[in-house]
């Protein structure tokens, strides 16, 4: 007896309707996508907010996230406030997106100033700042140019019992620069020899001068600090500082 084999029939058709159908179901989703980043931004600012110590001649200098326009940068919205004499701009300068404002006059020392981006900015986009962008800074304190003073010495002026052994004290109403008191600066003469050795020490505003050996009883010394003692700033003692004393007995 002979059995006739009968064909299978191809699945492939099913196969491609199936995946036809996950693709129509694909195309037809409805996911949400994130919104594209838009609008301008700050990104840096020269100086920094709230810096300090800022040089009178420093520029301003703003890197935005966008190119910008450069005629939307400019004394109008660039809101310079601080000092006593008002600033404009002497300059300014568009490259990409960083910006360049020169004040004009230049910044005060020893003055706080806030600057203010106004909304009129704007990137080559057509791009705006949602809101006014605004940043502080201190410029230096003015250059010392006040000379050092002396403020008291030990022992005092006129003295008439100053133990022998006691240092000499020179005291200024502000730091003095070590490396000015010597022994051509700080001079104490006793009788006919000059005394000047011993030990001397500077501490911010204060001189300490211990006499080796120490001091003759009952004798008048005559203490001078001269003017090439100078302060931190480098300004000298306007005029020498001299006075006199007499140890106590033996």
């Amino acid at each position: 007896m002979t059995r006739s084999l009968r064909p299978t029939r191809p699945r492939i058709l099913l196969l491609v309707v199936s995946c036809l159908a996950l693709s129509v179901a694909s195309c037809d989703d409805d996911s949400p996508t994130l919104p594209s980043a838009s609008g301008l931004t700050v990104v840096s600012t020269t100086p920094a907010d709230n810096a300090t110590d800022v040089g009178p001649d420093t520029d301003l200098v703003v890197v935005f996230s966008d190119p910008i326009q450069p005629a939307t940068f400019d004394g109008g919205t660039v809101d310079v406030m601080g000092g006593t004499v008002p600033l404009a701009a002497g300059a300014t300068s568009v490259a990409g997106n960083t910006a360049t404002f020169v004040p004009d006059p230049a910044f005060e020392r020893g003055a706080a100033y806030q600057i203010t981006l106004t909304t009129g900015i704007t990137s080559t986009d057509g791009e705006t700042l949602d809101s006014p962008f605004t940043w502080t800074f201190n410029t230096q304190a003015p250059p010392d140019t006040i000379p050092p003073q002396v403020t008291s010495v030990d022992p005092v002026d006129s003295a008439t019992d100053a133990p022998i052994d006691a240092p000499i004290v020179v005291r200024f109403g502000e730091p003095i620069a070590p490396a000015t008191v010597n022994a051509a600066t700080l001079v104490l003469i006793g009788g006919s020899q000059p005394i000047d050795t011993g030990t001397v020490s500077v501490s911010d505003g204060t001189i300490t001068f211990v006499p080796n050996p120490s001091l003759d009883p009952l004798t008048t010394y005559t203490a001078t600090v001269g003017t090439a003692i100078t302060d931190l700033a480098g300004n000298p003692l306007e005029e020498p500082y001299v006075w006199n004393f007499t140890t106590a007995g033996p």
